[in-house]
């Protein structure tokens, strides 16, 4: 073997792995995502070629928690003086538990309140009565046959709003508030149902409004 034959054999040799070296370092990035926890190495006989890097642990940074978005806005911007004439009287109740409990009664008084005042806006007189009917049944209960009168007067009185109407579009209203529920073939009104009938009452509200 001559030197030129020598020197062609071992660029032979030396030219696929250097190729793939090559490749490997410049698909590195690539690579990493390829395999889990990340390729660290590759190696080819004497020849190893190392691209992990070390990785420097994250400080673990402190949780603040944003509670911004339980205070509701104050557009009347009289809030504060309502608030400043609560915290005085808490301040006259010893116990932390006590005051939780007393804020948390009034809350879901104030929230019933807001419900029923929006029921009371957009309720009929029919279906007030409706629900009185109901209330005044012994299960609190009543098949579909005795509600259809309900229905039929409210269509006679509302004829604009009820024309095209059935006794299911007429019946949703109980349901997306909540006031009544469906089951073998009768409906019975629920206890929010009934709160709301107490509600109007003791509120001197006109049951026999038309709109």
């Amino acid at each position: 073997m001559n030197d030129n034959q020598f020197y062609v054999e071992m660029a032979g040799n030396l030219a696929w792995p250097t190729v793939v070296l090559i490749c490997v370092f410049l698909l590195r990035d690539k690579i990493k995502n390829i395999f889990s926890g990340g390729l660290k190495s590759a190696k080819y006989k004497d020849a190893e070629l190392v691209f992990s890097e070390q990785q420097t642990a994250k400080p673990n940074l402190p949780v603040q928690q944003d509670l911004k978005h339980f205070i509701p806005s104050d557009p009347s911007g009289f809030r504060e003086e309502v608030e400043n004439r609560l915290q005085g009287s808490l301040a006259q109740i010893p116990s932390d538990q006590e005051k939780i409990d007393i804020l948390v009664k009034n809350l879901a008084q104030e929230q019933l309140n807001g419900a029923f005042e929006k029921i009371y806006y957009n309720i009929f007189g029919t279906q007030i009565r409706l629900l009185e009917f109901l209330s005044s049944q012994e299960s609190g209960a009543a098949k579909t046959t005795d509600i259809l009168p309900f229905f039929e007067e409210c269509k006679k009185s509302n004829p604009q709003s009820f024309s095209e109407s059935n006794l299911s579009d007429y019946l949703n209203f109980f349901h997306i508030w909540e006031l009544l529920e469906f089951g073998d073939d009768q409906y019975i009104i629920t206890k929010k149902g009934r709160a709301f009938l107490r509600y109007i009452t003791a509120m001197r509200l006109n049951k026999n409004k038309a709109f």
